[in-house]
């Protein structure tokens, strides 16, 4: 449900925006709740990483240029606002063959937040609503995407529960929980048992 008192706008990312408020966005979500997905080791590295890149960015901000549409590796983002104020953002991109969960399956969604402020607020409703609606206009029928459904192991060996509000959040959109996972490696090295397993979804729509 939309809160009352907000106005928001979902929109596709232009030239005159300043990315660098989702890098800020996902560190402040990070903060918020990664320790429930996260082992403390993958979120400081985690952590890390989008300081170095919102620093970087703010130092050398010709270097993010927006890529042309027509690149294969082309990715595309949503923003929702609140006055005037990036709050949430999804990005997706189009899939290669051999990315696909099933072959109908056009576009991934690989990011989705909401700052901490504004979640249970409606923005991460209508900021899924808006991604739909943009895959609809294209045509397709089917996303694929993936979410943190167990954290690191405990000291026996366990897997702690995953990111428990964005699984909620996706059941209640209707989508299918599918009997494949990831797990990335760490670009520091750090043990399997200490990086959190990604369940893959698939979500169905009508035009």
């Amino acid at each position: 449900m939309v809160h009352a008192d907000l106005k928001i706008i979902c929109r596709e990312t232009k030239p005159t925006d300043d990315l660098t408020a989702l890098e800020e966005i996902s560190l402040a979500c990070a903060k918020f709740n990664g320790a429930q997905y996260f082992s403390k080791e993958e979120l400081q590295e985690n952590v890390n990483y989008l300081e170095q890149r919102i620093a970087d960015k703010k130092a050398h901000p010709e270097k993010y240029k927006p890529r042309k549409k027509n690149s294969p590796s082309y990715y595309t983002a949503l923003v929702a606002e609140v006055d005037g104020k990036i709050v949430g953002y999804t990005v997706r991109h189009k899939l290669s063959e051999t990315e696909k969960i099933v072959p109908e399956a056009k576009t991934e969604l690989d990011a989705f937040y909401v700052h901490p402020e504004y979640q249970k607020k409606g923005v991460g409703f209508k900021l899924w609503q808006a991604t739909i609606e943009k895959l609809q206009q294209q045509g397709e029928t089917v996303m694929q995407l993936a979410v943190a459904a167990q954290g690191p192991e405990d000291e026996n060996g366990k897997r702690k529960p995953g990111n428990i509000n964005a699984i909620q959040f996706y059941k209640r959109q209707g989508c299918l929980f599918l009997d494949k996972t990831r797990q990335f490696k760490s670009d520091t090295g750090l043990p399997e048992s200490k990086i959190c397993v990604q369940q893959c979804l698939l979500k169905r729509f009508d035009r």
